[in-house]
């Protein structure tokens, strides 16, 4: 239980003998800057540390076996987290922590030092907010790299370039949303699956490069990616496809995304069109002409009525 004045605390010691730090044990403790955990702590459990603004370094001692998910969200001055070498459960580099074998990347602090991470060759899984509000431009995910679990980057609004490797099969659940300098972005071959909203609010995003390899792209991914002028499908992919920088399905009967910031005032839709999957919203298009079947459809003609100066064919 919170004491009363959290506020107030700079120092806490868990003794011997506590086998558990709680949910949100130390919720708010915001001048709270260090903590010493007995090596009979066993588990600590979801956001324990949570909103702890003013802790730097955390040491994680050798009796500790698990960490429950987002342990330390919005820690915003951690800069350091430390394993004890006897731990068997987890090690960390550099301040980075990891699982025991480093096929896991668990949390990477938020005000590490540095622009640029280069993740280790034995890193299989990105866990979920691992990167979350990190101040890093550059993040390379090397070969070994096979899942990115949720929001694991999100709101790095510092993230400019994130190199993802061949091999890469899936993205989870807003993995790189409110990436607000994130440019560019090229899916790699062995790329599978996108989850809900993996890129919304990347709000300078212009280029997607999608390959063969993509077969599941899940609703929300490009939403308000207000500058997004093309989404380039790799022609060999046979679930989805690509004109002049749309997305649609690979027979070309729905349309998935028309990006946000493409600049055309026109837009002749294709005659196989039979299905919108996302409501058109692009302030540069002037006049859309429906496909045939869809210029008779109520429900398209309402869905349509949000852009501006939208011009039915009839």
């Amino acid at each position: 239980m919170m004491p009363y004045h959290a506020d107030e605390i700079k120092s806490v010691e868990i003794q011997s003998g506590i086998t558990s730090i709680g949910t949100r044990n130390f919720y708010e403790f915001k001048n709270m800057t260090e903590v010493k955990i007995a090596n009979t702590v066993k588990i600590i459990e979801t956001n324990a540390f949570i909103d702890c603004d003013a802790l730097v370094t955390f040491e994680i001692p050798a009796g500790l076996e698990t960490i429950q998910r987002w342990p330390f969200v919005r820690c915003d001055k951690l800069s350091a987290i430390n394993v004890n070498s006897q731990n068997q459960y987890f090690s960390s580099d550099n301040g980075v922590l990891f699982d025991k074998n480093k096929t896991k990347l668990i949390e990477y602090p938020d005000m590490k030092e540095g622009k640029s991470y280069i993740v280790p060759q034995s890193v299989q899984t990105i866990g979920e907010f691992a990167f979350m509000d990190t101040r890093l431009e550059t993040i390379t995910l090397q070969n070994g790299v096979r899942d990115i679990e949720q929001s694991a980057f999100a709101s790095s609004k510092a993230l400019k370039t994130i190199e993802l490797p061949v091999g890469l099969r899936s993205i989870g659940i807003s993995a790189f949303k409110s990436c607000t300098e994130l440019t560019n972005v090229n899916l790699p071959e062995g790329l599978e699956t996108m989850e809900n909203t993996v890129f919304d609010g990347c709000s300078k995003l212009k280029t997607v490069n999608i390959s063969s390899t993509v077969n599941q792209i899940d609703f929300g991914c490009f939403d308000e990616c207000n500058n997004l002028e093309s989404i380039n499908v790799n022609t060999n992919n046979t679930t989805y496809t690509s004109i002049n920088g749309i997305l649609y399905d690979e027979n070309v009967t729905k349309l998935i995304k028309y990006p946000y910031g493409k600049k055309d005032t026109i837009y002749d839709m294709p005659d196989t069109v039979t299905q919108i999957d996302d409501v058109i919203e692009n302030s540069y298009l002037q006049s859309i002409m429906l496909s045939p079947i869809l210029n008779d459809s109520r429900y398209y003609r309402e869905m349509l009525e949000i852009v501006k100066c939208c011009n039915k064919r009839k």
